[in-house]
């Protein structure tokens, strides 16, 4: 495991359109180049600062297998899990769910005691992973 780097823009990309291709967030429409822009503003903080040292990716034989992107949300000041993902070939294998642990452990570490997501209506394996991992709905 390790944290990103803005060099890993063309690789999250490439496993944002393997991740969502075929689930409830995927419309479609997508395209390799709108999914580079949004991790390129997830780096430039357009979304809200990134917090790097809470964001983690899981790499298994050198290559990234899953991602949790974690910045701040600028509205409420309170850090948001922006992105989970998993390649399509290692869903099922718990390693979206160590990405996030490492995410809430290390921003816990940093000082903050809570962690935000925001997710898409009917986006199962999500709603899971996140109820497994502590969060609470607030809405909804």
């Amino acid at each position: 495991m390790r944290s990103p780097t803005a060099a890993d823009t063309a690789v999250l990309a490439d496993l944002m359109m393997d991740a969502y291709r075929g689930t409830i967030d995927f419309e479609g429409t997508e395209t390799w180049d709108v999914a580079w822009r949004e991790v390129d503003d997830f780096f430039q903080g357009s979304l809200g600062a990134p917090l790097l040292d809470c964001s983690w990716l899981v790499l298994v034989e050198d290559e990234i297998a899953a991602a949790c992107l974690v910045g701040m949300w600028d509205e409420r000041q309170r850090p948001l899990l922006y992105y989970v993902m998993t390649a399509a070939n290692w869903k099922g294998q718990g390693l979206a769910g160590i990405a996030l642990q490492q995410a809430l452990q290390a921003a816990a570490n940093a000082g903050y005691s809570e962690l935000y997501a925001f997710i898409t209506a009917g986006n199962v394996p999500s709603e899971k992973l996140c109820q497994r991992a502590g969060f609470k709905r607030l809405r909804g």
